[in-house]
């Protein structure tokens, strides 16, 4: 029986706010990330209508390429990465993954850029609209898979086809399907939760429910090792630093690229989300609505779960705390 008790949660609160208070670089790298975003704003944008959205590839522009002379768009079929997008004199150039191959047959012929508009740029684009599976039996990816097929759902616009109203992910400078990981620099999914500069965790899923700001820790399994408290835990760890980071100098601006007008309230909540499978035992977690300060910022972490059903690579039932 799962526990009800939240101690466990403000001890995640304290260490977190314990590290990166001994580490204060973070506020200056992080200024610099916001700054350099907001810079390049209107040349991500121009880059971005360059090309489209190509039927069963997703976009992901990362926080390190955004804020970069080199933008470098991120190409994924099913959660992984097979391609990288750049632009260079006006022309869109298509450089493939090593894995490629291996991962789905697609015959990788050349280590060079590919212009986009070329035959072998469209030969690779029409593999990949026939839907392959993937061939390895590797499960490393599952979790990018599961991350990706929430995102579409959650993307969807039209009431009729999405199933859990009110959501829509946090995309890149408001850039309709550009998805992004939003990095911190807590270590959190392995015990103990440490400080690690640039190489910490990313947050799975960054979205806006009801307006409000909401931090996504996905799963693929709903297993006894992992239950929703620990995956809860993780989720709270990220979500600490994000309230720490809205309470820095350079808050509004990342509040901004949030996807928020104006500089962030006095008086936050956040959701925090569990995104796992169905528990076989159809438990519900003792977390659920639970609501914790993150202490001296005057933000609240209001705790959630979402239990998803899988289905042929798209979602097709959720069960969730959050209200509908």
């Amino acid at each position: 029986m799962e526990s009800s008790n939240t101690e466990d949660f403000t001890s995640t609160i304290s260490k977190v706010q314990e590290e990166i208070n001994n580490n204060s670089e973070w506020k200056s790298r992080f200024a610099t990330y916001a700054n350099d975003i907001l810079s390049n704003k209107h040349t991500i944008i121009d880059i971005r209508k360059k090309f489209h959205n190509w039927k069963n590839f997703s976009t992901y522009l990362s926080v390190g390429s955004a804020k970069s002379n080199k933008i470098a768009f991120d190409l994924r079929y099913k959660g992984q990465s097979v391609a990288t997008l750049t632009v260079k004199s006006e022309k869109v150039l298509l450089s493939l993954k090593d894995n490629i191959e291996m991962y789905f047959g697609f015959p990788k012929t050349t280590t060079k850029e590919i212009d986009w508009n070329s035959t072998e740029a469209t030969h690779f684009r029409n593999y990949f609209g026939k839907n392959p599976d993937r061939i390895d039996n590797e499960k490393n990816n599952e979790e990018h898979r599961i991350e990706n097929i929430l995102l579409k759902e959650f993307s969807k616009t039209n009431r009729n086809e999405k199933i859990l109203l009110g959501i829509q992910p946090v995309v890149m400078l408001n850039i309709k399907g550009l998805y992004y990981q939003m990095c911190t620099p807590i270590s959190a999914s392995k015990q103990p939760i440490k400080y690690s500069r640039q190489y910490g965790g990313g947050i799975d899923i960054l979205a806006r429910i009801n307006r409000k700001l909401s931090i996504i820790e996905v799963k693929d399994e709903n297993k006894g090792s992992e239950p929703p408290r620990k995956v809860i835990n993780q989720a709270i760890a990220y979500a600490t630093f994000i309230a720490q980071l809205l309470r820095s100098d350079s808050g509004e601006n990342w509040w901004n690229i949030f996807g928020f007008k104006n500089s962030p309230p006095k008086s936050l909540t956040l959701n925090i989300i569990a995104a796992m499978p169905f528990p076989s035992d159809n438990s519900i977690p003792t977390f659920a609505n639970n609501k914790i300060e993150v202490i001296g910022t005057n933000i609240f972490l209001e705790l959630h779960y979402i239990f998803f059903k899988e289905q042929d690579n798209r979602i097709v039932e959720i069960q969730t705390s959050l209200s509908n």
